[in-house]
């Protein structure tokens, strides 16, 4: 698998990878690369974090010096899944300040505990604002969800409760608004549970509930990626920045579209063009 992140306005490129199936992994790596000017081919590869990378990378996230708040300036974030098929296996958050710098520093944040994958990770970076997904199929679906609001320095658990959905969320996928970090949704289990805040995760709501009545089952692979467009973009029109009407989401079966209400299925996913699933570039 592959992971990337992009520096805004130069020729710099993060990459994370390292063999995954299903939840887990191989022994991965980071490295900064540096683009040619034809943005072709590679001029340099710096291997970063070496001595802290012990799973397959499967998500990066990086705020820019420019424009991002204090605690997540120039700071890349990496989620680590498990080194083997045990689920007990090594997994965790790395935090690396200076991330463009001459000197990069790279933790292993403590407060994600390591005994299962780190799945997603997404950052708003005008906040500092990071939302950590983690959680396993092995042995029955479970995991937890995970907020910073110092820029990754260091999380807390938030609790995921709504009406049918099943406890314990495998949080594999998770997506914050660029527009107000308080709006995330987040996906979980293989059929492809969704659900919904607009408060910071003080409460939450259905956006589909593959076992409620309107909504969709994507149990085949459930779902590989999703994305709030921002208010700007040209893509999709929103009324305000908590309508999900431009959610995109991308799963084994193909694309599909937030809409309005169904029911007990929460938002109705509408059925776009089919593509193939893949990790999401942060």
């Amino acid at each position: 698998m592959l992971a990337l992140a992009g520096v805004p306005d130069s020729d710099l490129l993060f990459v994370g990878g390292g063999a995954n199936q299903d939840q887990d992994g191989s022994l991965g790596g980071i490295a900064r690369v540096r683009l040619a000017s034809s943005g072709v081919t590679i001029d340099a590869v710096d291997p970063i974090a070496s001595g802290l990378v012990n799973a397959a990378v499967r998500a990066l996230a990086y705020c820019p010096a420019s424009g991002s708040d204090a605690a997540v300036a120039d700071v890349l974030l990496a989620a680590m899944g498990t080194a083997s098929f045990a689920s007990s296996s090594a997994g965790g958050v790395i935090r690396i300040t200076d991330a463009t710098g001459s000197a990069p520093s790279a933790t292993l944040v403590m407060d994600i505990p390591t005994t299962m994958p780190v799945n997603d990770l997404r950052a708003h970076c005008a906040s500092g604002t990071v939302y950590v997904g983690a959680g396993s199929n092995s042995g029955g679906p479970s995991g937890t969800l995970y907020r910073s609001t110092n820029g990754g320095a260091s999380f807390a658990p938030v609790p995921i409760s709504a009406p049918g959905l099943p406890p314990s969320l495998n949080v594999q996928v998770v997506a914050i608004d660029p527009d107000d970090s308080r709006h995330v949704l987040v996906a979980g289990h293989s059929e492809g549970w969704i659900v919904e805040t607009t408060d910071g995760g003080a409460s939450w709501s259905l956006v589909n509930g593959p076992t409620v009545p309107g909504g969709r089952n994507f149990l085949s692979e459930g779902v590989g990626d999703l994305e709030i467009p921002p208010l700007a973009s040209p893509l999709v029109s929103r009324s305000t920045a908590a309508a999900p009407a431009g959610l995109l989401v991308s799963t084994g079966g193909g694309l599909y579209t937030g809409g309005a209400s169904s029911g007990g299925g929460g938002k109705r996913l509408q059925r776009g063009r089919r593509v193939r699933r893949r990790r999401p570039l942060h």
